[in-house]
């Protein structure tokens, strides 16, 4: 009696069954949380093991678009906590600050600027609470160069409410050499221009001569335009205006010897 009482309770199925439907709500449960995080976005790519392997599934969506925009643009994209640490930048910005990316994360944006330039930093932020703000300041790169960029700051508020900024950086180098570069060559172009003009007209009793001459104010290109007045062996005065059509150094050059030719002529 007590042998078949135990081999009773040995082939009870209870026990299996409840682990078997304990172990069916387990995968219910963990279902049911990949499922929300699909929905919310939380899930970027679903792996699946199938006859031919273990195969990626992308999710596409507008955030993977905007996501994949902010990496390839050209501008640094920065954002940054309420302290001022950077929370995420894309690759352009480490390439900004020419510093590998693990680098930059983390650390505070003020420890790249130049302390000149840190107050103009701070009242930036100030005024993004309020609107987005924009401003032209330097960044130190890890070589110790300092390049100019172009700041506009945006805020906004994260999931747990904290403030977080958003910083666009454009950087201006080139812009900035370029603008030097053209400077100085209207510089150049203004003297070399100059040097075809007579240092002074001539006083001849009798005679008055007052000239004037302005260069384009924005035009950087040598013309070769040039006035001169000479006196004559004969006691006459010559009066000659050199105006060339076109412009460049060769133009220059040209009406500089024609003036020269013309003033020896006058001596003969």
């Amino acid at each position: 009696m007590t042998r078949a009482r135990r081999g009773a309770a040995e082939s009870d199925p209870m026990p299996a069954l409840v682990a078997e439907l304990e172990d069916l709500r387990n995968r219910l449960a963990q279902a049911e949380t990949i499922l929300q995080a699909i929905r919310e976005g939380g899930v970027d790519a679903v792996v699946i093991d199938g006859k031919h392997g273990e195969q990626v599934y992308t999710l596409s969506g507008s955030d993977r678009v905007y996501r994949q925009l902010v990496e390839t643009m050209n501008e640094a994209a920065v954002t940054l906590s309420a302290e001022g640490i950077i929370l995420y930048c894309n690759m352009r910005m480490a390439q900004l600050l020419n510093q590998p990316l693990d680098r930059v994360l983390g650390s505070s944006l003020r420890d790249w600027l130049p302390a000149d330039e840190r107050p103009v930093f701070d009242d930036v932020l100030t005024e993004a609470r309020v609107a987005p703000s924009r401003a032209e300041i330097a960044v130190r790169t890890g070589t110790g160069r300092l390049a100019p960029v172009q700041l506009s700051v945006s805020h906004m508020r994260s999931d747990d409410r904290e403030i977080v900024f958003c910083l666009v950086l454009t950087d201006l180098s080139r812009q900035k050499q370029l603008i030097s570069s053209e400077a100085h060559h209207r510089e150049w172009s203004t003297s070399f221009q100059r040097a075809l003009l007579p240092p002074r007209l001539p006083s001849i009793p009798g005679c008055r001569f007052d000239a004037v001459y302005e260069p384009g104010e924005n035009d950087a290109r040598v013309g070769g335009d040039w006035y001169d007045a000479v006196r004559l062996t004969d006691g006459r005065v010559l009066v000659a205006i050199g105006d060339v059509a076109g412009s460049g150094h060769q133009a220059a050059t040209v009406m500089g010897v024609v003036r020269q030719i013309m003033r020896g002529i006058a001596q003969v």
